[in-house]
């Protein structure tokens, strides 16, 4: 713990605020308020503590020890841990351990040997030297609960093969989240609490953790199937790490041949290589196995997936068939019947009614003679108004006191005619003003 970053919040600078919350806790009815503040304060500063540091399990005389000021440790925090015990938020460590036992019973198989909680959590139950029992920050378990599910369901690529996984090989694969072995396996305690997984030890004495399905709302039994499943991913990692080996030992050697020649040593170099050629055939025929285990893990995989798709197949049938007995042929028929006798019932309908609006329509010919009638009416109007512009015309031009004009000749003149010798000025008559 002493290598964790300590959490320290804003109040830490302030001696004066400090002296106050590191104080033991006087009578909670002489300053409710004061007693509340420094006991929130408390119960962020732990809390936080734990969660910057990934450490679920916690313990109060550690903390004592952990939250030191100036050479001054608060005297506080027992009252603290008892009241976040009271609200909830700390849990005793026996309580997981008591929940733990009736639940691992509950899913335990008579197949296996069943050690409960001998994987990892033994050391996490033992009380320490003053008899106190170390505490556990319930909500960030939960969180860690929750952010293994989700790392796990995002590294699932068949669910037939990959929900099953060794726990040493799963706390490796989750380092990630900076837990000790200890949380770690209180995580998945919970989670078995919580029907998440399953823990159970094989044959081999392999402990093993099977995770639901994602969506399910708890996991099933570990089968046989899966158990053997289990077992032919086992043997592939090892070959594969043997494989490695191999490879690194035919390298050397070939090395060592090249070596040897450089030297002269040509008896030498024969025996390396007669080395090397051996290897090589080991290697051979454990590669050789690899690809067997691999399709045979693909077979597994797509009858797996053949397995659902034929559930699924069958669920279909049984849908429809469901579906058929609440609907039979005579009332789709009697449907389908009426249906057709209401359309030829609405055509007919439709047709009537097409009639009637085309007989109140006027005919192309009456529309025709209208529009002719409209235009002459048209040009009557027009002609009448010219009409009455003349004769006001005429009386406007009796009236006036102009000379008279000289009548319009009724003959066209020669060129001959219409020259006139300079100086001579033509009268021309006035246009009307129409």
């Amino acid at each position: 713990m002493s290598s964790d970053k300590l959490f320290l919040p804003p109040e830490w600078k302030d001696d004066q605020k400090m002296t106050v919350l590191f104080a033991p806790f006087r009578d909670r009815s002489l300053n409710p308020q004061s007693w509340d503040r420094k006991l929130k304060f408390w119960t962020h500063v732990i809390s936080e503590d734990c969660r910057q540091n990934n450490r679920i399990i916690v313990d109060v005389k550690e903390l004592q020890s952990r939250f030191v000021r100036n050479g001054k440790k608060p005297g506080c925090l027992d009252v603290v841990g008892v009241e976040m015990q009271r609200s909830g938020k700390l849990h005793k460590v026996s309580q997981y351990q008591k929940a733990g036992s009736s639940s691992w019973l509950g899913w335990g198989f008579s197949t296996f040997v069943w050690r409960p909680m001998t994987w990892g959590l033994s050391a996490v139950w033992r009380k320490s030297e003053d008899n106190s029992e170390p505490l556990v920050l319930h909500q960030l378990l939960t969180e860690k609960c929750s952010e293994i599910l989700c790392l796990h369901y995002d590294t699932v690529e068949h669910e037939s093969t990959d929900n099953l996984v060794e726990l040493g090989a799963l706390r490796s694969k989750h380092a990630s989240l900076g837990l000790s072995e200890r949380d770690f396996d209180l995580v998945i305690q919970q989670l078995a609490l919580d029907k998440k997984v399953v823990v159970t030890q094989t044959m081999e004495r392999d402990t093993v953790v099977k995770f639901s399905k994602k969506g399910d709302k708890r996991v099933g039994p570990v089968s046989e199937v899966e158990l053997n499943v289990f077992r032919i991913q086992k043997v592939q990692l090892n070959l594969e790490k043997q494989t490695e080996v191999l490879s690194q030992q035919c390298d050397k050697l070939r090395n060592e041949a090249k070596l040897h020649v450089k030297e002269g040593k040509r008896t030498l170099a024969l025996q390396s290589l007669r080395r090397k050629k051996r290897v090589e055939q080991t290697l051979n025929q454990k590669m050789a196995s690899i690809d067997q285990l691999h399709n045979m893990m693909t077979k597994i995989q797509d009858a797996a997936t053949n397995e659902m798709i034929l559930k699924a197949y069958d669920s279909g049938m049984s849908a429809i068939k469901s579906l058929n007995q609440e609907t039979p042929v005579e009332k789709v028929e009697n449907v389908v019947d009426n249906l057709q006798d209401a359309l030829e019932d609405q055509g007919e309908i439709t047709q009537l009614i097409s009639q009637d609006l085309s007989s109140s329509d006027a005919s192309e010919d009456g529309l025709e003679k209208e529009l002719s009638d409209l235009l002459f009416a048209d040009q009557q109007a027009m002609k009448e108004e010219g009409d009455d512009l003349a004769s006001v015309l005429e009386g406007l031009a009796i009236h006036d006191t102009m000379p008279d004009l000289p009548d319009v000749p009724s003959f066209s003149p020669s060129k001959e005619e219409t020259k006139q010798p300079r100086g001579t000025t033509l009268q021309k008559p006035m246009a009307a003003t129409n």
